[in-house]
């Protein structure tokens, strides 16, 4: 299996792990991490309005949102929306130009297709499955979160409502 950048990810393919897997970071990546360990607390404080904005959008509208209550101890690294249609919403946000997460395409994310390798039993995890299928991820590092919220009320009858009380529910 072969990543955009060209390089395996074998650890994608099987349930042993790859050969040199835990090995240190190389130079560049320490350069890189201590660069963004600076911008850290703005990012931080941006994530934690947007997610806070998305959710009184939602709760005002009556859509399924992160309880206010979790918000004090979360920073938002993507807001998680339950979805009526998972494809069709991603669809529309390409559309938009909204740069949805993909997390949890899979109920062992990110491992896709045949999960008997990995001895996953699809009627065990019944929630693991319906979050597969119905989770999208709004992100939280934009400095537009109208544009998101606009896409939001153009596709409202894509999203579900707020009546799973925050909780995800068997299908």
């Amino acid at each position: 299996m072969l990543s955009v950048w060209g390089k395996s990810h074998a650890y994608l393919e099987s349930i042993e792990m790859p050969k040199d897997y835990l090995l240190g970071m190389s130079d560049v990546q320490k350069r890189a991490a201590a660069k963004a360990l600076t911008k850290l607390p703005r990012m931080n404080a941006l994530r934690k309005a947007n997610g806070a904005l998305y959710t009184a959008h939602l709760a005002q509208a009556g859509l399924n949102h992160v309880n206010p209550s979790l918000h004090e101890n979360h920073l938002f690294l993507k807001y998680p929306l339950l979805v009526h249609d998972r494809a069709a919403f991603m669809r529309k946000a390409r559309e938009a130009n909204i740069p949805l997460g993909d997390w949890f395409c899979s109920p062992l994310h990110p491992v896709e297709g045949d999960l008997n390798q990995w001895k996953f039993d699809l009627d065990r995890y019944p929630n693991a499955v319906f979050a597969a299928s119905h989770v999208v991820n709004l992100p939280t590092d934009t400095r537009k979160p109208e544009k998101v919220i606009d896409f939001i009320d153009k596709n409202s009858s894509l999203i579900m409502d707020a009546t799973l009380g925050g909780r995800i529910t068997n299908p």
